[in-house]
C-alpha cells in the first residue's frame, strides 16, 4: 500500500508494533511517560544494583534502610526518635513526639545566634543582637537606645533625667533638639551645628570670626569699620554707590584695579564727549556715524550706509571696502598687478566693462563667461552643439558619407572606444569581433546550433528556461564522456513528473526522450501536494522524518 513510512532516528517518537531489546535500554529516560497514581506502603521503587542491574524494592525497606540516629520507621514513615535527641536542658516527650526546654535550665550557658532577639512579645520590649557589634533596646517595636563600640546614645525623642558630668565635652551629639533645663553650660569646646540654632539675642565676641560657608540672610544692614576685603571673588550688588566718583564721567582701571574718572572724557544721554587733543591716533578701528572735531586720524575705515562727510587736508589711500558702487574715478593697471595666474577655474572672477551700463566695471565667473561664448556657437550652427561645461553633441545623421571621406575612419580611429554607440547595423558577410564585445540589449539566434567554445561558461540570470521551443517533451542537461556527442544527463521526464538520472554515457546530443533509471528524492513540509507522493521523496513535519513508499 502506498503511503508515508515514518524513519526513526534519535529524538524521534517511535510508533512501533513492538521492541525486543536483548542488551537492555540506554538513556536519560527523559521523555518516558507514565500515568500519575498516588503512592501506597505496598508499591515498591525502581533502582539499580551495584552490578548495573534493574530492581525493584517495597518502601518500608527504604524507609528502614535510610533510617539512622534520631531518625526511625514509623510505620513506613520517617520520623524523629525523641529519646535519642534529649540531652542536657532537653527532656523527651514521647506522647507527643517532641522536645521540651527545661524549666529550670542550667545546662545551657552560651547563646550565639547571628539573628537572636530576646523579649516579651515580637511588637514589645525586646533586645536586638542582629547587627553586628550593636544591641538595640527596643520599646513597642522602636529603638530607644542603641549600645556600640562607640558607646551609649539615646534613640527616641524624650530628655535625659541626669548627666553625672558637670561638662558635656563630647563634639558631637546625635539628636535634632538638646534641651538643657536648669542647667548652666560652663565650655563649649569646637563643636559642629548641622542644624539651626535659634536664640533671641546672640553676641559673639573675639578679635577674629571667621564664617567659612553658608549663607548669611536677612540681614538689612551691615556696617565696617574699616576696609572690606573679599579677595578674589566676585561681589554682587543691584546698585552700587561711590561716594568719591563723580556723575556723568566714564571709569578707568588704574593700578592695581583702581576705578577712577577722566576729566578729558563724559557721558549724557546717549552722547559721548572727548575733549579736544584726547586722541593720539585712531587705527584699524571701524568707525560708524559721524566723527566730530579735530582729531588726527592714521587710518579711517567708513562703514555703513549714508555719506561720511569731508575729509580734508588727509591723504587716503590703501584698499576700499564695501561693493564700491558710488566710486568714482578709480582705476588699475593689469601689467602692474603682481599675483599671476597660469590656469583659470571655473569659479575664477574676469572683470568686463558692460557697454550697456556706460562701461562700469562688471565681475563674471569663467564658467558663465566661457558658456556664453558656446551659447554663440550654438547660434551659428544647428549641426553642432555646446551644452555648459563644453560637452559637444552632433546633430542626428550631420555627418554622413560626404562629411567623412574613404576610410577616414578605421580601425584606429574605432580602437578602444567605448563611448560610442552604433544604432542600427547591417551586414551581410561575416562578422567577426577580435576582442571582448558586450551586448546590452537581446541576443537572438535563428540558426540551428549555438556553439560556445569557451573554457568556461558564466551566465549571470538567475534562472535558464529550457525547452522553450515545445510545451511537452523532455529535457536537461548532458555533460560528455565517452563517445562524443553524449554523455551523462541529468533530465527532467516528464511522463512521471520527476528529474532522474538515465544511464551512464546513454543520452546523446540529439536525444528527445529520456528513461531515467534513477531519481532525485524531493524534500516536502506536508502532505498537501499529490505530486510529491513518489516513491523515495522525503517528507519533515513536525519533527520527524517520512519516507514514501509505494
Amino acid at each position: 500500500m502506498a503511503e508515508w513510512k515514518k524513519i526513526i532516528t534519535s529524538g524521534s517518537h517511535a510508533e512501533l508494533a513492538g521492541v525486543t531489546g536483548s542488551k537492555g535500554f540506554h538513556g536519560s529516560g527523559t521523555d518516558l511517560t507514565f500515568s500519575d497514581t498516588a503512592m501506597v506502603t505496598g508499591d515498591a521503587l525502581v533502582f539499580v544494583d551495584a552490578d548495573g542491574g534493574t530492581k525493584k524494592d517495597n518502601i518500608s525497606d527504604v524507609v528502614t534502610l535510610l533510617a539512622g540516629d534520631g531518625i526511625q520507621n514509623s510505620s513506613n514513615k520517617f520520623a524523629i526518635d525523641v529519646d535519642v535527641m534529649a540531652g542536657v536542658g532537653l527532656t523527651a516527650d514521647n506522647t507527643n513526639e517532641e522536645l521540651d526546654v527545661s524549666s529550670a535550665q542550667t545546662g545551657i550557658q552560651t547563646i550565639y545566634n547571628t539573628g537572636l532577639i530576646i523579649g516579651r512579645a515580637e511588637d514589645d520590649t525586646t533586645i536586638n543582637f542582629t547587627a553586628d557589634d550593636t544591641i538595640v533596646l527596643d520599646a513597642g517595636s522602636t529603638a530607644a537606645l542603641t549600645a556600640t563600640t562607640a558607646g551609649i546614645s539615646v534613640t527616641t525623642t524624650g530628655s535625659i533625667s541626669r548627666v553625672e558630668s558637670t561638662q558635656i565635652s563630647s563634639s558631637n551629639v546625635l539628636s535634632t533638639t538638646l534641651t538643657a533645663t536648669s542647667a548652666s553650660i560652663n565650655t563649649i569646646g569646637a563643636f559642629t551645628l548641622g542644624g539651626k540654632l535659634t536664640a533671641g539675642t546672640i553676641e559673639i565676641e573675639g578679635s577674629n570670626f571667621d564664617i567659612n560657608g553658608g549663607t548669611i540672610d536677612g540681614i538689612t544692614s551691615l556696617t565696617a569699620g574699616g576696609n572690606l576685603d573679599i579677595g578674589t571673588h566676585d561681589f554682587r550688588a543691584r546698585n552700587l554707590t561711590a561716594d568719591a566718583l563723580a556723575a556723568g564721567k566714564v571709569l578707568f582701571t588704574g593700578t592695581a584695579g583702581l576705578l577712577s574718572v577722566d576729566s578729558n572724557f563724559s557721558f549724557a544721554s546717549d552722547t559721548l564727549t572727548a575733549k579736544s587733543g584726547s586722541f593720539d591716533a585712531i587705527s584699524s578701528e571701524n568707525i560708524s556715524g559721524s566723527l566730530r572735531g579735530d582729531a588726527d586720524i592714521n587710518v579711517l575705515n567708513v562703514v555703513g550706509t549714508g555719506s561720511a562727510g569731508y575729509l580734508t587736508a588727509v591723504e587716503i589711500s590703501g584698499s576700499f571696502r564695501g561693493d564700491g558702487s558710488n566710486l568714482s574715478g578709480v582705476g588699475f593697471q593689469i601689467d602692474e598687478l603682481s599675483n599671476t595666474l597660469t590656469a583659470v577655474a571655473q569659479d575664477d572672477l574676469l572683470v568686463v566693462a558692460d557697454v550697456d551700463d556706460s562701461n562700469e566695471e562688471k565681475k563674471i565667473t569663467f564658467s558663465n563667461f566661457e558658456d556664453q561664448i558656446f551659447s554663440n556657437i550654438n547660434a551659428a550652427s544647428s549641426d553642432i552643439a555646446i551644452v555648459a561645461g563644453g560637452a559637444i553633441t552632433l546633430a542626428n545623421n550631420s555627418v554622413g558619407n560626404d562629411e567623412m571621406a574613404d576610410d577616414a575612419i578605421g580601425n584606429a580611429e574605432l580602437k578602444q572606444n567605448e563611448d560610442i554607440t552604433l544604432q542600427a547595423l547591417t551586414t551581410t558577410n561575416n562578422l567577426s569581433v577580435g576582442g571582448n564585445a558586450i551586448i546590452t540589449g537581446d541576443l537572438t539566434v535563428n540558426g540551428e546550433t549555438t556553439v560556445v567554445s569557451s573554457s568556461n561558461l558564466e551566465v549571470r540570470d538567475r534562472f535558464i528556461l529550457l525547452n522553450s521551443g515545445s510545451n511537452a517533451g523532455d529535457g536537461g542537461i548532458i555533460v560528455q564522456h565517452g563517445n562524443t556527442g553524449s554523455g551523462s544527463a541529468f533530465a527532467y521526464d516528464v511522463s512521471v513528473n520527476r528529474w532522474g538520472f538515465p544511464k551512464s554515457g546513454s543520452t546523446g546530443k540529439t536525444e528527445h526522450t529520456v528513461s531515467p533509471e534513477a531519481y532525485v528524492s524531493a524534500v516536502v513540509t506536508d502532505d498537501n501536494e499529490a505530486e510529491f507522493r513518489k516513491n523515495g521523496n522525503i517528507r519533515v513535519q513536525s519533527g520527524e522524518i517520512f519516507i514514501f513508499v509505494e
